[in-house]
């Protein structure tokens, strides 16, 4: 069993990291939950110090690549995210209506 990695990032309560998840320069809000070999944040390829942010009660997918930077906002689901691998400059809200969430 793997065990998931978190460096230079806040994680609050109730948060789930799954086994093999890598966790870097991220700021993760309380009950999201961050699927088995899952890659989130990191060290930007120019160096640049850029966090990465995951909303209250998203959930990420099994091996999901959110690379430094992106912004993936609140009740957010799999489902909700148009590929596994996540750039940057990206902003992504849920696509569910309000009596959805």
């Amino acid at each position: 069993m793997h065990r998931a990695i978190v460096r230079e990032s806040v994680i609050l309560t109730d948060a789930i990291i799954e086994s093999g998840a890598i966790v870097e320069r991220s700021i993760i809000d309380k009950h999201v939950r961050i699927g088995k070999n899952s890659r989130i944040g990191g060290i930007s390829p120019d160096g640049e110090l850029r966090i990465t942010m995951v909303g209250k009660n998203s959930q990420l997918a099994s091996e999901i690549i959110v690379q430094p930077g992106a912004v993936i906002a609140t009740d957010v689901i799999p489902s909700d995210m148009a590929s596994d691998v996540i750039p940057g400059n990206a902003y992504i809200q849920t696509r569910r209506k309000p009596y959805e969430v």
